[in-house]
Parts: structure tokens; C-alpha cells; sequence
């Protein structure tokens, strides 16, 4: 999905292309991203209704991961 947006100025945009990789394994959903200077994931686990996850990065080629963030995913009515 293109990432949109500008820190730039008003008058400048940009669009960025990021292509993961997805697997959903029992109840682990991940989604995988390797670019040689940056890869990055997103490890959920469902739970009922919900999905608990977090992203990661990695400047090392996926030698050591970095907690970004808690994500909780929740189904609407």
C-alpha cells in the first residue's frame, strides 16, 4: 500500500511502495519486509476478536530486531 505524504513543504509529496511478505500460521499473522539497508515486520497474534501485535525493525539484515510499538487490532460490531 503507497505511503503518502510530505515533511517537505506544503507543495511537495511523496509516494512510497512497500511490499511485505504475509504468512498466517495457526494464530500468528506475519508480515515480512527485507531491503538491504532496512527490514522491518509486524508479528500479530489472534486472540478471539482481537489481534495483538507489534512492528520491528532491523538495520542489520534481520540480525537484531527493535520493538517500534504495541499494536491492538479489535473487530468491530
Amino acid at each position: 500500500m503507497p505511503e503518502i505524504g510530505s515533511s517537505l513543504s506544503p507543495t511537495t509529496s511523496a509516494a512510497v511502495l512497500r511490499v511485505f511478505d504475509l504468512t498466517l500460521d495457526g494464530d500468528t499473522w506475519t508480515l515480512h519486509r527485507e531491503d538491504p539497508n532496512f527490514h522491518q515486520r509486524l508479528i500479530g497474534r489472534v486472540q478471539g476478536y482481537q489481534i495483538l501485535a507489534h512492528p520491528d525493525m532491523s538495520k542489520d539484515q534481520s540480525a537484531t530486531w527493535v520493538k517500534d510499538f504495541d499494536i491492538t487490532l479489535t473487530r468491530s460490531s
